[in-house]
């Protein structure tokens, strides 16, 4: 059976992200439950975590593994106002998230374009953000690895090489504490967003992004596109320079570092 009770603590009550944190012992997708809820009226800022998810999920439908007491699953609903840049949120996420963990770790932690957090080149944590009530809301996931798995990986997963937060510091971590940090701190990056300082919080972004000027592959829509990665522009899109020196800036896909240009 599942639990369900509001939590609000000392630091939580002077924040409008994660003021009330829904904490359930299992449920699909932490994501799709908190769409429930934002179709029934529920308030901005409003989280729910969960223990375990039986059906979690990053982009493009894949399987975000979630047993329990090895990750941190959450997500957060968003109401913005009409003059926010909604492509700037997953990076906003990502941001908090990095930074909470160096924070709470002492682990350099790196955004990688559009939605994962990285430490030393693996994936720690990923970033999922869905469309609700017709665009006038949005619901933002975020799964993190704390701590070892108990089970073999899936082979599909294995083979992108995740990284728990435990194996990166060498020690135990109390996802509790962590996932308070990273409301901290979105709460601060959304502020930045709602206050029209989008300049700020995306240079801020690009300093703790995986470092451009390398060679990257990036598949979108059956594509794929190669070039040297330049950065990230004003509207939260990834540049390249392709093999003929113009430039392009991607709205999505999949990047990956590649030794070469073939």
């Amino acid at each position: 059976m599942s639990v369900n009770f509001a939590h609000m603590n000392l630091k939580s009550a002077s924040r409008s992200i994660g003021r009330e944190i829904i904490r359930l012992e299992t449920v699909d997708s932490t994501n799709a439950e908190l769409l429930r809820r934002a179709s029934a009226g529920a308030p901005h800022g409003l989280a729910l975590t969960a223990r375990t998810q039986t059906a979690g999920r990053g982009r493009l439908d894949r399987k975000w593994h979630s047993p329990p007491k090895s990750g941190l699953y959450f997500s957060i609903l968003l109401r913005p106002p009409q003059h926010v840049q909604i492509s700037l949120i997953p990076l906003a996420a990502g941001l908090a998230v990095a930074r909470a963990v160096g924070k709470t770790a002492g682990v350099e932690a790196r955004i990688k374009w559009p939605n994962d957090v990285n430490v030393a080149g693996r994936k720690l944590a990923g970033i999922l953000c869905e469309a609700a009530e017709g665009g006038q809301a949005m619901v933002v996931g975020i799964g993190v690895n704390v701590r070892k798995w108990k089970e073999p990986l899936p082979d599909d997963i294995a083979a992108r090489r995740p990284i728990t937060l435990e194996e990166a510091a060498s020690r135990a971590f109390d996802a509790g504490a962590l996932m308070d940090e990273i409301l901290m701190e979105f709460d601060a990056a959304f502020s930045r967003l709602a206050a029209g300082k989008e300049a700020a919080l995306l240079d801020e972004v690009r300093a703790i992004h995986e470092p451009f000027g390398k060679a990257v592959s990036i598949k979108s829509g059956g594509r794929d596109t190669r070039g040297i990665a330049q950065g990230i522009d004003d509207s939260g899109r990834f540049v390249i320079e392709l093999d003929d020196g113009t430039q392009t800036a991607l709205v999505a896909g999949d990047v990956e570092y590649v030794r070469q240009i073939k």
